[in-house]
Formats: C-alpha cells, sequence, structure tokens
C-alpha cells in the first residue's frame, strides 16, 4: 500500500524529533495534520502501536543515538497538561563528533493545534537551581577558607595547654 499523506506527517515528526527538533508540520494541511493525530490517538490516549512505530521511527532517523519514552505527567507543568495528552521523553545525543551533547527533552503529543510541543523552561529550571546551589556552596567554602586563612591564634599555643 502507498504511503499516506498521513504517514508522510508521522515521518516527518520523527524526523524533527530524532534532531531534537519540535516538529514542523507546515507543509501540510490543518485537516491532514488533524486527521493523522485522531488515527493515532483513541480516547484513552496515543495507541500503543503508533507510539511504538514512532520510537523505532526516531532512532532509525538518529541512527540510534535519541530515543522516545514514556515520562511521568509529574515531571510537567500544569499549563501543559490535559486530557489525552501523551508525556514524553527524548533523550539521546544531538550533534555529530565531537561536538555532540547529551540532551533531555520533555514534550507532549495530542490532538491539538500543534500536535508534538516541547516543554520549555523545566530542564532550564532545574539546572539554574542547581547552578545556583553549587555557586553558595563554592561562595561559602571560599568564605571559610579565607576566615581558616587570616585567623591568627591570639594567644601562642603552649605544650600542656
Amino acid at each position: 500500500m502507498p504511503p499516506t499523506v498521513h504517514d508522510d506527517i508521522y515521518a516527518k515528526a520523527a524526523r524533527d524529533l530524532a534532531d531534537f527538533t519540535e516538529p514542523d508540520l507546515s507543509d501540510f494541511t490543518d485537516d491532514d495534520i488533524d486527521t493523522a493525530m485522531a488515527r493515532a490517538f483513541t480516547a484513552a490516549g496515543a495507541r500503543p502501536s503508533w507510539l511504538e512505530w514512532l520510537r523505532t521511527a526516531i532512532q532509525e532517523a538518529s541512527h540510534g543515538d535519541v530515543i522516545l519514552e514514556d515520562a511521568d505527567s509529574d515531571e510537567f507543568p500544569a499549563a501543559v497538561k490535559g486530557l489525552d495528552v501523551s508525556y514524553q521523553r527524548l533523550r539521546g545525543e544531538s550533534g555529530s563528533g565531537s561536538g555532540s551533547v547529551e540532551r533531555t527533552q520533555l514534550l507532549t503529543i495530542g490532538q491539538f493545534e500543534r500536535p508534538f510541543r516541547f516543554v520549555r523552561g523545566v530542564r532550564e529550571i532545574r539546572n539554574s537551581s542547581s547552578s545556583l546551589h553549587d555557586a553558595v556552596r563554592e561562595s561559602l567554602r571560599d568564605i571559610i577558607d579565607e576566615a581558616l586563612r587570616r585567623r591568627t591564634p591570639t594567644e601562642p599555643e603552649t605544650p600542656g595547654n
């Protein structure tokens, strides 16, 4: 059976996701995208067979460097939660050669205007919070080291005291 426009939509999404890029489906009509996502979802959420196909297509497009996996909805901000939403995580390497970087990206997939949506800011907030914690700890360590360095005994120590 020849590929349908819906298959083309899924394939384009898989290629973009393999590159850690939010899928650009602007070459397709809204009706085609809506129909494609309606075929991929049921009232209970994403069809397991479709998600498995998408995972395989992403791995193939990335030459095994990127995987799509289920994510816990608790990791997502309330603003992106909804009914029939599939909570997913992209994980793997982006870039090539020595410039490749290990990345993680949360995304939602569903029957909405942009069916594949990256969740922005979640990872950055965690990283900046961790960085702030590390910076405060390092500053306190420097202050203590400086205080110890400057400390001079007020009385000479004598044996037996």
